[in-house]
């Protein structure tokens, strides 16, 4: 039973105390299995949340997966901790976060499929709700995200995905919070897991990847919040930002090449059948040739002139 988890006391604030009551979940319904998978390095100061958050679901139908890459701090301790209610875990180097959640993948067996950072936390009955709105013939379900403070797990701002009327608009302004966003995991393991390529915005890419097959006709949208993701000086988009932005030009040139016939067949993530028209595949180069001369235009009136020749090269391959 999850109520014999260690206990902590309330008055310490931490780690996460707040439990989904077991008797939500109606034994007339069949909940279909969840996979959630936590990649972790270094984060023993936040994991622990992380680990309650997704065990005090409560949640009848379960699969819980850790991936540490060797950490050298107090993480494994508190894995080991809360192993006997962790599906599968195991800590060894790795060569990223992306190759930490696909050696998740490769352990993975539910219906359903997010990965939780070890630094961000799942809300209350997010996975009852979750549960309780799936059905066979959709393919994703996009919650709402709030953004916390590292100090005190107060809310700092809320963020409610969407989707654009226009499939251009979905894909180049990437409406998503990906704590939040739950897929069906044979769709993941079929579009062939999650990029090694990408350490900042595999999430990105992978929404990007599905929508371009699939369009956007099985997503369900539930308007209540799925996660919180923490905001801390050691955030990856916070310490990286470049880096984050590189990526995601990365993402939208392989759009291009893509949506140009120019993807090798040899190339990783290329065999898939897009399901996008002509109409649609003109609009989305439009969209991103759009967003890059906006930003070389932004920058050119900062006389950031090396950011401007940046964007300047990108909305060239939007032309050709």
């Amino acid at each position: 039973m999850i109520d014999q988890l260690p206990l902590v006391s309330d008055a310490e604030g931490w780690p996460w105390n707040i439990e989904t009551s077991p008797d939500i979940y109606s034994a007339k319904i069949q909940w279909p299995k969840i996979t959630i998978v936590t990649p972790s390095f270094n984060q023993g100061i936040f994991i622990e949340q992380t680990i309650r958050s997704v065990l005090l679901q409560n949640y009848p139908n379960l699969e819980y997966i850790i991936v540490d890459g060797g950490s050298s701090d107090n993480t494994v301790e508190i894995i080991k901790k809360y192993s006997k209610w962790i599906s599968y875990w195991i800590s060894e180097p790795d060569k990223g976060q992306s190759d930490a959640i696909n050696k998740g993948l490769v352990k993975s067996s539910g219906i359903l499929f997010n990965w939780i950072n070890s630094d961000d936390f799942l809300a209350k009955e997010c996975l009852f709700l979750l549960g309780k709105s799936y059905t066979p013939d959709k393919d994703v379900y996009l919650m709402d995200l709030s953004i916390v403070n590292s100090d005190d797990s107060k809310i700092i701002s809320s963020y409610r995905q969407k989707l654009a009327k226009d499939i251009s608009d979905t894909i180049v302004d990437f409406l998503i919070a990906q704590p939040s966003s739950f897929y069906r995991l044979e769709i993941i393991k079929k579009i062939g897991g999650i990029d090694n390529r990408f350490h900042f915005v595999m999430d990105l890419f992978l929404w990007v990847r599905y929508l371009l097959e699939h369009g956007q006709r099985n997503i369900v949208l539930i308007p209540y919040s799925g996660a919180s993701y923490r905001e801390h000086s050691n955030t990856k988009t916070n310490l990286l930002a470049d880096e984050f932005e590189n990526e995601t030009l990365a993402v939208f040139y392989f759009v291009i090449k893509l949506l140009r016939n120019r993807i090798s067949i040899q190339e990783e993530f290329s065999n898939f059948t897009l399901g996008l028209n002509k109409q649609e595949i003109v609009t989305v180069i439009a969209k991103i040739r759009d967003r890059h001369l906006s930003l070389l235009k932004k920058n050119l009136r900062s006389r950031k002139y090396e950011l401007m020749f940046k964007y300047f090269k990108e909305y060239l391959k939007t032309l050709y």
